[in-house]
């Protein structure tokens, strides 16, 4: 139990220092128990992505090629960044809008083994 909480944890630093570095004043967090399964949402008012890069984004967190999240998002945020989300993430959805910000949904299953 103390392993999946470190490995939540992880997660969340990551995705709430991705929205500081997109200039967010205002980060809202939320995490649900759903069961089986943890939801973690962390949406804000940061500079946002273009919509053709998230679609990509999305699609590469949500696929087993972690390369594509170097190619998409930078060497610099995925040396430990989005690539570490991708790999213990069972399911991710991304929604932004530039100029408005970001929302990041991640599921996570308990009973997975990352």
């Amino acid at each position: 139990m103390l392993q999946e909480r470190l490995k939540i944890q992880d997660i969340l630093f990551e995705l709430i220092h991705n929205s500081m570095r997109a200039k967010a004043t205002r980060i809202n967090i939320e995490i649900a128990d759903l069961g089986d399964t943890v939801r973690l949402t962390v949406e804000d008012n940061g500079e946002g992505i273009e919509p053709q890069k998230a679609a990509r984004l999305e699609a590469a967190l949500n696929s087993g090629r972690r390369d594509e999240l170097e190619i998409l998002a930078g060497a610099d945020h995925t040396r430990t960044g989005l690539r570490m989300v991708g790999f213990m993430t069972d399911k991710a959805q991304l929604e932004s809008t530039p100029g408005v910000g970001t929302k990041i949904v991640i599921y996570r299953n308990k009973t997975t083994d990352h």
